[in-house]
């Protein structure tokens, strides 16, 4: 669901709904959608253990909201640091790691002041978990820093599928990967194939081979802004899908 869950989050708090309302104008606050990747053998004293990691490392004031609804976990925090929303996250992850070796994805929304405009907090935040669960390299996905993904999230699976083929077609999926880690580095350092090899532990002409072999299989050249652009979008959807 896309309606934020009002009712049974504010019931966790001590405060009510007027107090909040003037807390998050004189604050902001933003949501955090989160999902714990259990394996199936976990129980439900396991999943009551880690939920409690979440809500031990909320404020103790009352005022930060934290609840369970439909398999997720959404959280409420008060504030528009977003250094401290990052501390949080990682500060979680690191604990339910180390001691129950599991590991969770997060959906960040913007900050909002008042709580009316939450609800659209909630769902930037679940437009951002959307794509971060997609990720088998990150786990964490700020809605401030999201930029093609924005606007390829409305775009239907048929064409979706369609401008993967056009361009993907001739990758193996061990190329596909390869290539991903390629794009977002050059994206990084804006085309500096010294820097690229030195990242990604290439040779430079190694990187240029890759390149090369690149246009050959899919008749787009990186090194060229246009085709960088659909090789970017290309693989923004791989992701998606």
């Amino acid at each position: 669901s896309t309606l934020f869950p009002y009712t049974t989050l504010f019931r966790s708090t001590i405060l009510n709904y007027g107090d909040l309302n003037e807390y998050g104008k004189k604050y902001g606050g933003m949501v955090i959608v989160s999902k714990v990747l259990y394996y199936e053998d976990y129980n439900v004293e396991m999943k009551e253990k880690v939920f409690h990691v979440y809500r031990d490392r909320m404020n103790q004031n009352g005022t930060d909201l934290i609840m369970k609804h439909h398999g997720f976990i959404i959280i409420l925090l008060f504030g528009d640091d977003y250094k401290r929303v990052r501390y949080f996250i990682d500060s979680i992850r690191e604990e339910i790691v180390t001691k129950y070796n599991i590991k969770a994805k997060f959906g960040v929304g913007l900050v909002k002041k008042s709580l009316e405009d939450i609800k659209n907090s909630y769902n930037e935040a679940i437009n951002a978990f959307q794509w971060v669960a997609q990720d088998n390299h990150e786990d964490i996905l700020f809605y401030k820093d999201m930029g093609l993904e924005l606007v390829l999230n409305h775009v239907d699976p048929y064409t979706r599928n369609k401008f993967i083929e056009k361009v993907c077609k001739n990758l193996k999926k061990s190329e596909i990967e390869e290539y991903r880690k390629i794009l977002r580095e050059y994206e990084k350092y804006n085309g500096s194939i010294k820097k690229i090899s030195e990242a990604l532990f290439f040779h430079k002409n190694t990187l240029q081979y890759k390149l090369d072999k690149l246009y050959k299989k899919t008749g787009f050249d990186m090194r060229n802004y246009k085709d960088f652009v659909i090789l970017k979008i290309a693989f923004t959807l791989i992701k998606k899908n």
